[in-house]
């Protein structure tokens, strides 16, 4: 049985290593498929877990510099296949752990980790540390980059769904019928849940469910006034997913509000124990 061990580091090729034993150790349950491709050639890999017809799509590693989320989502995996209970025969979780592999390796490891000469002196000469870095390998925000009624051009040569990323997760969307989505951000452990775009009714459902979500995690919910910040733009993953399913979607910000980049590897157990229950307030009693 593979053991995690919370205070290590787990790169690209320990999370694809991990994610090819999970669906080998439990091949009932698990299935590992590639959705897409990032700008550097890096895989972007799903797992899905459960045998049910029922779909909840999970995300994390939207942000490159937010490296606590993929491991914890791929060690709640494991937990949910060792302790298998009836849900699994009724549900099934769709987990893209990482979305953002270029961005996250450049937050770990530096920005000659990317492999394309071309994208890697475009990305250095913005003159942002390593560690800070939250887009992909072309320099863009994927929480940024999704076409939806809130999303707001940033600079000249801006498009939505630009990235290979963001059109990864896209299509998942749009091939995986789903009952909700919850997408792993760092930091301020908080659920985002208003969407402004939407009507009374979504958003008092949204409210019902953040309610099961604060106590799943003891998080707090933000104020639906400050669903998106002055001066920021929308397009994110989320209000995406809102605005063409009308199903319900979260954004959940793990880690304390006070923690540094590069996020320290002692965040990864407690963030586990705060949100493994998270995906069950989809599922019926």
């Amino acid at each position: 049985m593979y053991q995690i061990n919370w205070t290590a580091r787990y790169y690209y090729d320990d999370l694809i290593e991990y994610g090819k034993y999970l669906e080998k150790q439990y091949p009932a349950m698990v299935s590992f498929r590639v959705i897409g491709c990032s700008h550097d050639g890096r895989d972007i890999f799903m797992l899905k877990a459960g045998c049910g017809t029922e779909n909840i799509i999970l995300t994390g590693g939207v942000h490159g510099r937010e490296t606590v989320n993929p491991i914890v989502l791929m060690a709640m995996i494991q937990g949910y296949c060792e302790h298998k209970n009836d849900w699994m025969d009724r549900y099934s979780l769709y987990v893209v752990p990482l979305l953002n592999p270029d961005g996250y390796m450049i937050a770990l490891r530096g920005f000659n980790i990317i492999r394309m000469e071309r994208l890697r002196l475009t990305i250095k000469s913005k003159g942002i540390p390593y560690y800070l870095w939250k887009y992909n390998a072309r320099g863009i925000d994927l929480n940024r980059n999704f076409p939806s009624k809130t999303w707001q051009k940033k600079h000249r040569s801006d498009q939505p769904a630009s990235e290979q990323e963001t059109r990864a997760l896209i299509r998942l969307f749009e091939e995986v019928p789903s009952i909700g989505y919850i997408d792993y951000h760092s930091r301020g452990k908080s659920i985002y849940y208003y969407r402004g775009s939407m009507d009374e009714a979504y958003n008092t459902r949204q409210y019902h469910l953040a309610g099961k979500l604060c106590m799943a995690s003891n998080y707090m919910l933000v104020p639906r006034q400050d669903e998106i910040e002055a001066g920021d733009s929308g397009g994110n993953t989320v209000h995406f997913y809102s605005e063409n399913t009308d199903m319900p979607a979260f954004t959940i910000e793990t880690v304390e509000e006070e923690a540094v980049f590069p996020l320290k590897t002692c965040c990864q157990e407690p963030t586990f124990h705060e949100i493994v229950d998270t995906p069950f307030i989809f599922m019926e009693k």
